[in-house]
């Protein structure tokens, strides 16, 4: 958990505005990732993603300077809830751990 929470960087915040520097505070840590870990364990195990971490915030940006770019000069984004993000970085390492743990690839 300790090493997603490092791999997520500071990067914007999804709909639930829950912000990094939040998750990434030392002052609180022990508790947060308990609770986050049995919350992570419970959606590994087959209970549903609450619905709204499933929503993201769409931005749409020119791909060039334009104010009235055309259909094909428009490049969207998807702004994922912050603990959405997490969840997907532990699933990422569990994954690739026990992808290698199996030789089915090597560790790069």
């Amino acid at each position: 958990m300790d090493a997603a929470i490092r791999k997520i960087g500071n990067k914007a915040t999804g709909l639930d505005e829950l912000g990094y520097s939040i998750i990434k505070a030392e002052a609180h840590r022990h508790t947060l990732v308990t609770k986050l870990c049995r919350r992570f364990n419970k959606w590994w195990n087959g209970y549903n993603i609450p619905c709204y971490l499933k929503n993201a915030r769409v931005m749409v940006f020119s791909k060039d300077a334009t104010t009235t770019p055309q259909v094909g000069d428009i490049r969207t984004i998807s702004i994922l809830p912050t603990l959405l993000k997490v969840y997907e970085k532990v699933v990422n390492t569990r994954l690739t751990d026990k992808i290698t743990d199996l030789s089915l690839i090597s560790p790069t």
